[in-house]
C-alpha cells in the first residue's frame, strides 16, 4: 500500500537524513572486521578507471542516495532515483523500520552536481525497481504492480494507482523490473522468473509456466502483450534507433545472456528442458545469444548520438553489478563492439573501479551527451544506505558532423510517424524503403509489420542487397504461403548465414509451416538453410503450433539416412518423444549405430558427438550402441567422456559388454589419466564383483593417479568383501609408498569395516585445506566429484534449472574460502533460488527440498532426487530453511587429501561449461583468465 505522498515526505526525509549515521553502524550482512573502510564519495569517483579522454565526476551521494536501484529522466533533465531499504531481504532485513523504499528527484546545478532533492513517493514495502517519467506523470514498478501518478509542481506523486497487477506475488527480486518508454510511445516492462500473469484495464497476458519476460503495453496499462519470454531475470533492455531490441537476462546457475531479441520469441529458460550450453546459444539448434561474464548485468545502452568517440557509435555499454561476495568480481561497465551484421563481436572493459564497493545498477544517456552511472555501492546486496551517482563524459572535441547524424534524424522521424497513428503515416513510412541506408529500410519494414501493413512492392524488396531487409519484407506479407516462400528465398540469398536471422525464419516456419515448408528447408543444398529447417522442426514441437506438420516432416526425414541430418533429427525425435516424434526412432537409430560401429559413419565434430549421446540415451542396449559408447568414453573432451561413462553405467542389460568396455579403458596405460579415472568411477558403480586381476594391477600401478584413484574407488565399490580382500593383499605395498597412500589405506579400511571416522576439527581442517589445496590434484578431485554424485545436483543434465547451482566458471567469481566452505559447511552460504523449504500439507504430509511454483501446485525436488507435486489448495504451511540441500558431514567420508583435491578441481572451473569439461582439457585451458 502506498501512503499519500505528502504524509510520506516527512518520514522519508528523516530516513534520508539519518543515512550516514546508519551506514556507520555496519549494517551490512556478513561484514568483517578486516574489511577495508568505505571510500568517501569523492574518493570513489577518483577510483574510477576509464579509457583515455574520458573523465568521471561525482553528481550525488549518500545521505541523499541510499542503495539506489534505478533511475529515469524527465524532459527537463531531472533525475528520478529509487532507493532500496528492503531489497532481497524484505522488511526484516532492512536497516530502516518500517522500510519506505522512497523515490527521490535530483535537480542539478550549473556545475552538473546535485543542487536540490525532493521525495517523489515513499511507503513501499518492496523497492521500486523501475521508473518512467513523461508528460508530468510517473510510472513505477513495485513487485506485483505497475503504478502511475500525476506529478505536482514540486515533483511529488499524487495518489499513485495500480494500472497493471500480477496474479502472482513474487519474491521482490523477481517481480516487475524496469519500465521504460520505447520510441514507439509504448511502455516496455521486464518481469523476473515466476508464473507472471498481468492484468490491465482491457486484457490479461501470461507467460508459459514460470519464466521471465518482456511485456509491451499502452501507457494506460491496456493492450498488454508478451513481447518475448524464456529468460531468468531480464533486468534491463534498450531499443536502438533502428529498432534493435537488446535485453539482458541474469543467471544464477544459468548463463548471463545478452539477447538481440526477436519479438515474439521464446528463449527457453524454464519453458522447455534446456541446459547451460543450450541457454548460452552453444547448441546449433538453440536461440543465438551473447554470453556475458559472471555477475548481475543491470543495464544495456546502445551508443547512438551520445557524444562519445566516433568509433563507439552503435556499440553497447553493459553494466555488471558484479558477483555475490566481497570483494566482488566483475563489477564494471563493459563495452561490447558490434560487427557489420549488428551482432556482438568482442567485449572489453570501459569503466572499472579500484573501489571494491562499486556496483553499477543502471546506465542512462545524459542530456547533451555522456552517461550517468548509478552505483549501489556496497559489499553485496545488503542495504547499507550508501550510494553514488557519477557522470561520465568524453572531453576531447569532435570535429565535423557525426557519421550517423542524418540517419539518426531520419530514424527519429520514422518513429514519430509510428507514434502518430495518423491515416497517412504508413505511406510516409514506406517512403523510407527507397533509402540508400539499409538500417532505415529495415526499420521502415519493422514498423510496417508492427502496424500490420504490407509494403506495396514486396517483390522489389525481395531482391534487396541486404539479407535482413529481404527477410523483413517476407515477414510483412499477409498470406502464410507467400510469406514462407519469400522467407525461404531470403534464407537462400544470405539470411541463413546470420544466426539471428536464421532463428527468426525458423520460428516463422515453426508457427505457420506446412510439411512441405519444413521439407523444403531440410532438403536444401545450403547447410545453413538445412539448419534453419532443423531449428524449425525442434521449435514446432515446443510451440505446439505446426507440430503435426513438423511430425510428418520428421518421420519422412528419418527414412533418408543422410549422416549429419539424421544425427540432428534423431536428437530432435528423442527430445520430443512424448509428442510422438520418436515413432520410427529405434529403426533409424539402430541403422545409424551399426554404420558408426562399422566405421561407415564416423563421429567427427563435437556437435555430432553430442547429438549421438542424446540419441543413445534412449537407445536399447545393443552391441552397436556399446561400441559407439566405447569410442566416446575415450574422447578427448572430458564432458563427452563423463556422459558416455554415465550411459555405460546405466544403459539396460548387456552388463558384461559394458563392464568389458570400462575395464579395458581403466587398464589401458596409454589412455589419458582423466579417461582412466572416469572409467574407475564407472566401474565401481557397474561391477557386482570386483575383478581381482584388474584392481590389483591398478593398485600397483606406477601412476600415482591410477593407484590412488583405484584405492578411493574401492571404498564405494558394490563388492565390499572383494574390496576388503584386495586392500589386504595390496596393503603392504601401498603403505610402503608413503603418504598419502598410508593414510588413505587406513581410511578405506575403516570405512569398509563400518567404523565411523572421528569427526575432525572443522575450523582447523578448513585452514589446512585452504593452505594446501593448490597442491591438490584436480583430476583426482574430479573423480571425487563424480563418486560423490555431485553432478546429479550441480549439472543441468537436461533440466532448465539444476537442483543445486551450476558450477560453470565458479572459480572466476568466488574466492577459495567460498569453495572450501561449500564442501565443509554447505549451509553457511546458500545461493539464491536454491534454498531448502519444508512444505506441510493439510493432511499432515511433510515434504522437504527445493520448491518451485508449477501452475496451481508446488513442485518439490528432494536432495535424493525424488519429486512431489502438491496442489496449492493442499498446502497448510510453507517454511524456508536455513539449511542446504547438500549433505553435511562430507569431511567424515573423505580424506583430507581428497578434500584438497576436490577443492583443487572446483578452483579449476574458471570458464563456461568448466564443470562438464574439467581440468586439463584444451577448452578449459583457453578459458584461463579469458573473462574479466
Amino acid at each position: 500500500m502506498v501512503r499519500p505522498a505528502a504524509a510520506a515526505l516527512t518520514a522519508t526525509a528523516a530516513v534520508l537524513g539519518g543515512a550516514a549515521i546508519a551506514a556507520s553502524l555496519s549494517l551490512t550482512r556478513g561484514a568483517r572486521a578486516d574489511d577495508p573502510p568505505p571510500l568517501a564519495p569523492e574518493e570513489s569517483a577518483a577510483a574510477l578507471r576509464l579509457p583515455e579522454g574520458f573523465e568521471a565526476r561525482l553528481v550525488a551521494a549518500e545521505p541523499v542516495l541510499a542503495n539506489p536501484m534505478t533511475m529515469a529522466l524527465d524532459e527537463e533533465g531531472r533525475i528520478y532515483v529509487s532507493l532500496a531499504h528492503s531489497y532481497r531481504y524484505g522488511p526484516e532485513g532492512s536497516p530502516v523500520s518500517p522500510p519506505s523504499n522512497p523515490v527521490v528527484r535530483l535537480e542539478l546545478g550549473p556545475d552538473g552536481r546535485l543542487a536540490r532533492h525532493s521525495v517523489v513517493a515513499a511507503g513501499f514495502a518492496n523497492p521500486v525497481m523501475g521508473i518512467a517519467v513523461r508528460g508530468g506523470r510517473i510510472w513505477l514498478t513495485n513487485a506485483d504492480r505497475l503504478l502511475v501518478a500525476v506529478l505536482d509542481a514540486e515533483g511529488r506523486a499524487i495518489e499513485p494507482r495500480a494500472i497493471v497487477r500480477d496474479a502472482e506475488s513474487p519474491w521482490n527480486p523477481f517481480g516487475m523490473y524496469r519500465v521504460r518508454f520505447g520510441p514507439d510511445g509504448l511502455l516496455y516492462l521486464t518481469v523476473g522468473d515466476h508464473p507472471a500473469k498481468l492484468t490491465g484495464p482491457t486484457n490479461t497476458a501470461a507467460v508459459r509456466g514460470s519464466t521471465g519476460a518482456v511485456f509491451r503495453l499502452e501507457p494506460d496499462g491496456s493492450s498488454i502483450e508478451v513481447l518475448l519470454q524464456g529468460m531468468r531475470a531480464p533486468f534491463s533492455l534498450d531499443i536502438g534507433p533502428f529498432g534493435d531490441l537488446w535485453v539482458l537476462s541474469n543467471g544464477e546457475g544459468n548463463p548471463n545472456r545478452l539477447i538481440h531479441a526477436e519479438r515474439g520469441a521464446d528463449y527457453h529458460f524454464q519453458t522447455r528442458p534446456a541446459d547451460w550450453a543450450w541457454l548460452a546459444g552453444r547448441h546449433p539448434l538453440a536461440p543465438p545469444v551473447w554470453e556475458n561474464p559472471p555477475g548481475a548485468h543491470t543495464a544495456v545502452v546502445a551508443c547512438h548520438g551520445l557524444e562519445l568517440p566516433e568509433d563507439y557509435e552503435g556499440d553497447l555499454l553493459v553494466s555488471n553489478w558484479g558477483a555475490h561476495g566481497f570483494p566482488s568480481a566483475n563489477h564494471a561497465v563493459l563495452r561490447l563492439r558490434l560487427d557489420a551484421t549488428g551482432e556482438v563481436a568482442s567485449s572489453e572493459p570501459f569503466l572499472s573501479s579500484a573501489d571494491p564497493r562499486f556496483r553499477p545498477t543502471q546506465l542512462l544517456p545524459a542530456p547533451g551527451g555522456g552517461i550517468y552511472v548509478l552505483d549501489w555501492h556496497g559489499r553485496d546486496d545488503e542495504n547499507d544506505l550508501t550510494g553514488r551517482l557519477y557522470k561520465i563524459d568524453y572531453k576531447r572535441s569532435h570535429s565535423g558532423p557525426r557519421r550517423d547524424a542524418a540517419a539518426l534524424e531520419a530514424a527519429r522521424g520514422l518513429w514519430e510517424l509510428r507514434r502518430s497513428r495518423e491515416p497517412g503515416a504508413t505511406a510516409r513510412i514506406e517512403d523510407a524503403l527507397a533509402s540508400p541506408d539499409a538500417r532505415l529500410r529495415r526499420l521502415a519494414l519493422r514498423l510496417l509489420r508492427d502496424l500490420g501493413t504490407a509494403p506495396s512492392r514486396p517483390e522489389a524488396l525481395a531482391r534487396d542487397a541486404d539479407p535482413e531487409v529481404r527477410l523483413e519484407a517476407a515477414f510483412c506479407l499477409q498470406r502464410p504461403e507467400e510469406r514462407l516462400a519469400a522467407m525461404r528465398d531470403a534464407l537462400r540469398l544470405g539470411a541463413a548465414h546470420l544466426p539471428r536471422l536464421r532463428w527468426a525464419a525458423a520460428l516463422e516456419t515453426a508457427r505457420r509451416g506446412r510439411r512441405e515448408d519444413f521439407e523444403a528447408l531440410l532438403a536444401d543444398g545450403d547447410p545453413d538453410v538445412r539448419l534453419a529447417g532443423l531449428m524449425a522442426l525442434d521449435e514446432a514441437f515446443h510451440e505446439k503450433t505446426a507440430a503435426a506438420e513438423a511430425l510428418a516432416a520428421l518421420r519422412g526425414a528419418l527414412e533418408r539416412p543422410d549422416k549429419v541430418q539424421v544425427l540432428e533429427i534423431l536428437a530432435i525425435a528423442e527430445r520430443w518423444r512424448a509428442s510422438g516424434a520418436a515413432e520410427g526412432l529405434e529403426g533409424a537409430l539402430g541403422r545409424f549405430l551399426e554404420a558408426v560401429a562399422a566405421g561407415a559413419a564416423p563421429l567427427e565434430t563435437p556437435g555430432e558427438k553430442r547429438n549421438a549421446l542424446e540419441a543413445l540415451a534412449a537407445a536399447p542396449a545393443s552391441r552397436a550402441a556399446i561400441a559407439v559408447l566405447a569410442r566416446l568414453a575415450r574422447d578427448p573432451d572430458p564432458g563427452l567422456r563423463s556422459a558416455a561413462c554415465d550411459l555405460l553405467a546405466s544403459a539396460g542389460p548387456a552388463g558384461g559388454d559394458r563392464a568389458a568396455v570400462v575395464k579395458a579403458l581403466a587398464a589401458d596405460e596409454t589412455a589419458p589419466a582423466a579417461a582412466r579415472l572416469d572409467a574407475l568411477a564407472t566401474l565401481a558403480a557397474l561391477e557386482r564383483e570386483a575383478d581381482p586381476d584388474l584392481w590389483s594391477r591398478l593398485l600397483a600401478s606406477p601412476s600415482r593417479e591410477a593407484a590412488l584413484g583405484a584405492l578411493r574407488a574401492l571404498r564405494v565399490h558394490a563388492d565390499r568383501a572383494g574390496a576388503v580382500r584386495l586392500l589386504e593383499e595390496a596393503g603392504p605395498a601401498l603403505a610402503a609408498r608413503g603418504e598419502p597412500f598410508a593414510s588413505e589405506l587406513a581410511f578405506a579400511r575403516a570405512l569398509l569395516a563400518g567404523a565411523a571416522p572421528a569427526a575432525p576439527d572443522k575450523a582447523a581442517l578448513r585452514g589446512r585445506v585452504l593452505e594446501g589445496f593448490r597442491r591438490g590434484d584436480p583430476l583426482l578431485g574430479r573423480l571425487a566429484f563424480r563418486a560423490l554424485a555431485c553432478g546429479g545436483c550441480h549439472l543441468p543434465r537436461g533440466r532448465a534449472a539444476p537442483l543445486g547451482p551450476a558450477l560453470d566458471g565458479i572459480a572466476s567469481v568466488q574466492p577459495p574460502e567460498y569453495l572450501v566452505d561449500s564442501v565443509l559447511d554447505p549451509s553457511k552460504t546458500i545461493k539464491t533460488g536454491h534454498e531448502c523449504e519444508i512444505v506441510v500439507t493439510r493432511s499432515g504430509e511433510v515434504h522437504q527440498g527445493k520448491v518451485a511454483k508449477d501452475g496451481d501446485a508446488l513442485a518439490i525436488i528432494t536432495a535424493q532426487g525424488t519429486s512431489a507435486r502438491v496442489p496449492l489448495g493442499d498446502v497448510a504451511r510453507r517454511e524456508r530453511q536455513d539449511s542446504s540441500l547438500m549433505p553435511e558431514g562430507l569431511e567424515q567420508t573423505m580424506t583430507e587429501a581428497e578434500i584438497a583435491d576436490l577443492v583443487a578441481y572446483l578452483a579449476s572451473l574458471v570458464g563456461p561449461q568448466a564443470a562438464e569439461r574439467g581440468p586439463g582439457s584444451r577448452e578449459a585451458e583457453t578459458q584461463e583468465g579469458g573473462q574479466p
